[in-house]
């Protein structure tokens, strides 16, 4: 269809737009003739960019490509992803909701069809990922209704592939087929009944690898063969000159990475300041660093067709669709993965989503259902472009056989109106490579994100988190971030409140919820982490000053400076009876004291061979006759506190960010960025389980109160349940966008809560997995925690805001408007301590109750 322009107006049509990542078609299915692609603008594609000139003149697709390189601060593409942030993104110095940017494209892409047929279209399909979870579709909806279409309905992209295949080769009822999606930022993958198109099991996918990735990949292909220096300013260079040869170069990588599929090497010139430079490419260079992706895309069809409780000879086809699929290597090696299935890729494979999408409209299916979330508007951790991930993955996973699961078939209809939370896994939040200093060690964007831990010990409630690469200038220069004068006036105007002590010598808040009561000031750096003594009568905190306080909650006096540390202390924590505090420290060591007399009673060392090697968490059993520490060493080890021995050592493939012991004390679980968690006898130091079904980093492992279970938060978007003595798998939480960077147990262990990248923070069934309700934040969501009666939540996101919720139905209590990494409760629960980030090295301790 490649102009319409001159037909007869049309009686009834649909109009069917796949928007991706990094192009869009649209097709539409006139006069109930077969649906065809509509070409705009003359192409059957148009990238997924616009550009806002001077004056305010949007202009889209190719148009807006090439006016990017003259323009590269109008210029916004891959706006999918961004769908949900609450941010503005600043484009020609103005700020723009993504959502209405987004609109704007949708409506020109349907303006240019709908003059070439002559009359509005019926009804208007738009293709979604299966992961997308309820807001993310609300959001997408809301922005169709401001483009101004009518009768919008959304088809999730691999029905729509799965209708066109059926449509193209034949599908009988009851016969199953895998759809392949590799698109442009994402890969999804899901499979099919034929006949009514339902996903069977749970849907993969990996937000992470798709064209984008690739172009990245290319890029850096490119730039080894320039001068570092140069390579250098078109990777960071602020100029103008240098983002305009960064856009150019991106787009020459694009055309590069599409010459490849046909030729065996392809000349990029690279247009810099000083000139011309001519780069070789071949096939072989790009499939070298572009084959581990591809493997790890495998390995999630794998476990897809096993969680539908299929193997490969069952299925009819394996669907490739999407547009790096064209790739040869792609083809290549999933037929060697699956030499007995027939893998189909007919046509256009970036046609074959919106050609199905307008025939399954066309077809009539079923076009509603209940929501089973309420809409509610998430948020995204900020407006700075996402980076692509360009560490290979963890394992390949050519050779690794997928965890046998037992799913239940889960019904999904071909169309649907604003459908209900998928139960897919989402894709995983792209990780950006570590930065090379003893400063930013603790920020390695390898385990980017807050992490987050829970220790009970002695009633006392302690939520200590990693600043993340986004708070990386203020913690190092000192400089509040913007909200800090709020924070400077909220603190200045609170009115001094009465305390009381009780006879444990806790102290008592007598004001309202988020109100100020006292500020601990003495470091010389931003505090990151801090813990009540289990009787609230000492605060012991860490520093990137190198240093560790233990002070006087009556008075707010310093008792001791602990200063033995030669690197950031990151970790605080007392023993259960408030006789010894241990702290960790980015130098590779961790100390026990005696609170009463700032003594060191012992030195615990990893491997400090490598300066970069920090320990993350440190941990008293219940009897304080041992600790565990997790480290960035690949370890987690467990020590003998009489003596400071080292008893054993429970070994990763990476870093380990956190360990635990069970309550009794008998079990050890750790979570790594090998993405497992394991459990482990803390009697004997042998393994008992591991935790394998994450696809990527395992962010948090933490115990339910009584030990019977284990939560787990990942990067691949979703939490886990598992048997706390067994580790076997109980329930799986999927629904988030974003990286989960932590989850935590309520009191009777019955719920769970999960804070996210994607700007939630989500409370679950910890039995059944089922989603309960959500709690929007307009950031990324770092610490999410249930208060030690249960009855609220409280959660930090990366704005820089503290919220209070009310457990029962997750509506706002209070906002706590300060710089804060970190949530410690006091023993009656009635208090939280908070460090600050913002400069000023201060802590506050707020009421909750």
């Amino acid at each position: 269809m490649a102009s319409m322009q001159g037909v007869r107006v049309a009686s009834s049509w649909i109009l069917a737009i796949d928007f991706g990542t990094s192009y869009t078609v649209a097709a539409a299915a006139v006069d109930d003739r077969n649906p065809e692609v509509v070409e705009i603008k003359g192409e059957r594609r148009v990238p997924s960019m616009i550009v806002v000139l001077p004056g305010g003149e949007m202009v889209f697709g190719h148009s807006a490509e090439a006016l990017a390189v003259s323009h590269p601060g109008n210029a916004l593409r891959a706006m999918k992803g961004r769908l949900g942030s609450a941010s503005p993104i600043i484009l020609d110095g103005r700020p723009h909701q993504v959502q209405t940017l987004v609109a704007a494209f949708l409506r020109a892409t349907a303006a240019d069809v709908i003059e070439q047929i002559g009359s509005a279209p019926r009804e208007v399909r738009l293709t979604h990922p299966a992961s997308w979870n309820q807001p993310l579709r609300q959001r997408f909806v809301e922005a169709a209704v401001k483009a101004g279409l009518e009768n919008v309905v959304l088809v999730s992209e691999p029905t729509a592939a799965a209708v066109a295949h059926a449509a193209d080769v034949g599908l009988d009822n009851g016969q199953h087929i895998a759809i392949y999606d590799l698109g442009g930022g994402t890969f999804d993958c899901a499979v099919l009944r034929g006949g009514d198109f339902t996903v069977v099991g749970q849907t993969s996918g990996d937000q992470n690898i798709g064209g984008e990735l690739f172009d990245e990949l290319i890029m850096n292909l490119i730039g080894e063969q320039l001068e570092p220096a140069v390579w250098d300013s078109i990777q960071v260079g602020d100029e103008a000159t240098w983002q305009r040869v960064r856009i150019a170069l991106r787009n020459e990588a694009r055309k590069a990475k599409e010459a490849l599929s046909s030729n065996p090497y392809v000349d990029v010139f690279v247009a810099l300041p000083a000139g011309l430079v001519q780069v070789r490419l071949t096939r072989a260079d790009f499939e070298t660093i572009a084959r581990p992706y591809v493997a790890e895309t495998i390995t999630l069809t794998e476990r897809c067709i096993v969680e539908a409780g299929l193997s490969p000879s069952d299925l009819s086809a394996i669907v490739l669709v999407g547009g790096a699929s064209r790739s040869p290597i792609v083809a290549a090696l999933v037929a060697a993965a699956f030499p007995d299935t027939v893998i189909s890729r007919r046509g256009d494979p970036k046609a074959a989503v919106a050609l199905g999408a307008a025939l399954a409209a066309h077809h009539g299916e079923p076009d509603t259902m209940t929501a089973t979330r309420p809409v509610t508007q998430p948020a995204s951790p900020g407006t700075a472009p996402q980076q692509v991930r360009l560490a290979p993955p963890a394992t390949s996973g050519l050779d690794q056989p997928a965890p046998a699961l037992l799913v239940q078939p889960v019904p999904s209809p071909v169309t649907q109106f604003l459908p209900p939370a998928p139960p897919a896994p989402p894709p995983i939040e792209p990780k950006p490579a570590p930065r090379p200093s003893t400063e930013s060690k603790r920020r390695l964007a390898l385990i980017a994100g807050i992490v987050a831990v829970l220790a009970v010990a002695g009633g006392a409630w302690a939520l200590i988190a990693r600043s993340d690469g986004s708070n990386d200038s203020a913690a190092e220069s000192g400089e509040a971030p913007d909200d800090s004068a709020t924070a400077e006036t909220t603190a200045e105007t609170t009115a001094e409140t009465t305390a009381e002590t009780d006879p444990t010598g806790t102290v008592l808040p007598a004001g309202q919820a988020g109100e100020l009561l006292k500020s601990l000031e003495g470091h010389t750096s931003p505090v990151v982490a801090a813990v009540f003594s289990p009787d609230g009568t000492m605060v012991a905190s860490g520093s990137t000053d190198h240093t560790a306080r233990v002070w006087d909650v009556a008075t707010g006096e310093t008792l001791w400076n602990l200063t033995e540390h030669t690197d950031d202390v990151d970790w605080v924590a007392f023993n259960p009876s408030g006789s010894q505090l241990v702290t960790a420290s980015s130098d590779g060591t961790a100390r026990i004291w005696d609170p009463y007399s700032g003594e060191v009673l012992a030195i615990l060392e990893h491997d400090l061979s490598n300066e970069y090697f920090g320990i993350n968490t440190a941990e008293f059993n219940g009897d304080s006759s041992r600790i565990v520490t997790a480290s960035d060493d690949g370890t987690a080890r467990i020590w003998d506190v009489s003596d400071g021995t080292e008893l054993y050592t429970l070994p990763h493939e990476s870093f380990v960010f956190m360990a635990h012991f069970s309550p009794d004390g008998s079990t050890v679980v750790t979570a790594s960025l090998d993405n497992t968690a394991k459990l482990w006898s803390a009697e004997t130091g042998e393994l008992i389980a591991t935790l394998a079904d994450h696809t990527a980093e395992v962010e948090s492992a933490r115990f339910s109160p009584d030990g019977a279970s284990i939560v787990t938060a990942g990067a691949d978007n979703v939490a886990r349940v598992w048997d706390g003595s067994t580790g076997e798998l109980l329930a799986t939480m999927f629904g988030h966008v974003g990286t989960i960077n932590d989850a935590f147990f309520n009191p009777d262990g019955t719920r769970v809560v999960t804070a996210s990248d994607d700007g939630s923070a989500d409370v679950w069934d910890a039995i059944t997995g089922d989603w309960v309700y959500s709690m929007p934040h307009d950031a990324s969501v770092k610490i999410a925690m249930f208060t030690p009666d249960g009855t609220a939540i409280v959660t930090l996101s990366e704005d820089y805001v503290g919220h209070i919720w009310n457990a029962e139905d997750g509506s706002l209590i209070a906002e706590v408007q300060q710089v804060v990494n970190h949530i410690a409760f006091s023993p009656d629960g009635q208090a939280m301590i908070t460090p600050s980030v913002d400069g000023t090295a201060s802590m506050f301790i707020w009421s909750v109750g």
